[in-house]
C-alpha cells in the first residue's frame, strides 16, 4: 500500500498489460474474453455519453484493463483477488468498484450471472404432483362411491374432506 502512495506521489506508473495479468495468474484461454469485454464497455460507454463528451473518453488507465480482468475471472470461477490486483496495477479500491459497477452493469448480457436457477420445462414441481395425485383420488373415490364426491366442485375442500371423514366414520360402524 505505501508502495502505490510512493508511485502516485512521485506520478510514476507501472505499465501492466493483459499478457502480464494473464501469466501471473495462469489464466490465458480468457484473453480473448476480457479484450472483448473491454471493447463492448468502450463501445457502449461511448454511445451513452452526450455528443461533446464522446471525444474526451480515457480508456487507457489501468483500472478498466484491472476490472475486465477481475469480472472475466470471476464469470469463469477462476479465483483472483481484487485486492492483489490492485495492488499490482496501483489503482484505488473505490475507483475499481466503480468501474466494475459500471462494466457490469453496461456489459452484463458478456458478464452476468443468472442468479435463479430455470426449472425445467416439462418438469412438474412438487404441488403439482400432489394436485394431480388428489384429482385422481377424488376420480377414484367418486367413482366407487357413486359419483357424489366430485359431483359438487364449488363444495369447499374441508366441506368434502369432513363428508369423507363422515363416510369413513358411518363405514367404519357398521
Amino acid at each position: 500500500a505505501t508502495f502505490n502512495t510512493l508511485q502516485k506521489a512521485l506520478d510514476v506508473k507501472s505499465r501492466v498489460e493483459l499478457q502480464d495479468l494473464v501469466v501471473q495468474f495462469g489464466c490465458a484461454p480468457i484473453r480473448p474474453s476480457v479484450v472483448r469485454v473491454l471493447q463492448q464497455y468502450k463501445e457502449r460507454f461511448i454511445a451513452r455519453l452526450p455528443p461533446g463528451d464522446k471525444g474526451s473518453a480515457d480508456f487507457g488507465r489501468p483500472v478498466f484493463l484491472a476490472v475486465a480482468f477481475h469480472l472475466v475471472t470471476r464469470k469463469n470461477k477462476i479465483k483472483v483477488e481484487p485486492r492483489t490486483l490492485q495492488q499490482q496495477m496501483g489503482i484505488s479500491a473505490a475507483d475499481f468498484n466503480n468501474i466494475s459497477a459500471s462494466m457490469y452493469e453496461l456489459c452484463f448480457d458478456t458478464l452476468g450471472v443468472e442468479k435463479t436457477k430455470k426449472k425445467a420445462a416439462g418438469r412438474k414441481t412438487h404441488t403439482a404432483v400432489l394436485d394431480n395425485h388428489r384429482c385422481h383420488a377424488d376420480d377414484e373415490d367418486s367413482e366407487e362411491e357413486g359419483g357424489d364426491v366430485g359431483a359438487d366442485p364449488d363444495m369447499p375442500l374441508l366441506s368434502k374432506r369432513a363428508k369423507r371423514q363422515a363416510d369413513y366414520d358411518d363405514w367404519k360402524k357398521v
